[in-house]
C-alpha cells in the first residue's frame, strides 16, 4: 500500500524535477544530522527538517513524505542519544519529543495545505476551461490584444470566420499586419483610448476589411481588462451579427 503510494507520487514528476528535489533534500537532511551531532543536546536543529519535509509534501506527494517523516524522526531520535552533552537529558528529552511532534505536524498541516491548494486550482482550471468553452463557441466575435503592443492573444472561431483568419495567423500580430493603414491606425487609437481612460469605450460604427467577405460594418464596444491594481493589461471586444449584416459589440 505504501509502495504504490509512492510510486504514485513519483509518476507525476519529470526526472527532472525528481532529481533535482531528491539532490536538494538528500544535502539538507546530511547538513541537518551532522551539524545535530556536533551541537550540544537541546540545540533546535531539528527544526531545518520541517521545510525539507514540507518541500517533499508539494513536489513528491504524502507518500514520499510520510517516509521522509519517519526517517527524520529516526534522525531526531539519534541526534538526542549522539549529540554532545548540554541541557539535562530530561529537558533534551522533552525538546526531541516537541521535535516529532513539530514534524508530523507541519507534515498534516502542509498536506491539508496541498489538498486545499488543489482543490482550488482544479476549481479554478474547470471555471477557466468553462469560459473558454462559451467563448469559443459563441456566434459572437470575440477577440483579446494585449496591452503592451497590441497584439492579438486570442480570437474565437466567430472571430476566426468573420475575418477569414486561423488563430495561427493572427495570434501574435497587429492590426497593421492584417488591415489597411487607415483602417489600423483607427483601431489602434481606440484601443489606446480604452487601455489610457481604463474604461469601456463605445466606438460606434466602423468599416472593417475582411479577407474573404469584403467591408463589414461593426459597431463595436471595447472593453479594459485590469489588474488588482486597476492597470490594464489586455481589451477585448465582443461583436454580434445582425440581419441586416452589420455587426454589434454586447
Amino acid at each position: 500500500m505504501w509502495l504504490r503510494t509512492i510510486v504514485n507520487s513519483y509518476e507525476g514528476m519529470t526526472w527532472g524535477s525528481k532529481k533535482w528535489g531528491l539532490m536538494v533534500i538528500a544535502a539538507g537532511t546530511a547538513a541537518v544530522f551532522v551539524s545535530d551531532l556536533l551541537t550540544p543536546l537541546g540545540l533546535v536543529l531539528w527544526v531545518a527538517y520541517i521545510p525539507l519535509c514540507l518541500m517533499a509534501v508539494w513536489q513528491m506527494g504524502r507518500g514520499v513524505a510520510v517516509l521522509l517523516a519517519v526517517v527524520y524522526s529516526g534522525l531526531i531520535v539519534v541526534g538526542l542519544l549522539g549529540s554532545p552533552p548540554g541541557l539535562t537529558f530530561n529537558w533534551a528529552v522533552i525538546n526531541r519529543v516537541v521535535g516529532l511532534g513539530a514534524l508530523w505536524g507541519a507534515l498534516w498541516g502542509g498536506e491539508i495545505a496541498r489538498r486545499e491548494w488543489s482543490r482550488l486550482s482544479s476549481a479554478m482550471e474547470q471555471s477557466e476551461r468553462f469560459l473558454r468553452l462559451v467563448l469559443e463557441h459563441l456566434p459572437d466575435m470575440v477577440f483579446v490584444k494585449d496591452a503592451g503592443d497590441l497584439r492579438f492573444v486570442a480570437l474565437n472561431k466567430a472571430g476566426e470566420k468573420l475575418l477569414g483568419l486561423t488563430n495561427q495567423e493572427l495570434l501574435g500580430k497587429t492590426d497593421y499586419d492584417f488591415f489597411p493603414k487607415a483602417e489600423a491606425d483607427f483601431f489602434t487609437e481606440k484601443d489606446r483610448e480604452v487601455l489610457t481612460g481604463a474604461h469601456l469605450v463605445d466606438v460606434g460604427e466602423e468599416t472593417i476589411s475582411t479577407k474573404d467577405k469584403g467591408e463589414r460594418v461593426l459597431h463595436t464596444k471595447k472593453v479594459p481588462i485590469c489588474d488588482e491594481g486597476g492597470v490594464p493589461y489586455q481589451h477585448h471586444a465582443l461583436r454580434h451579427r445582425r440581419t441586416d449584416e452589420r455587426f454589434a459589440c454586447l
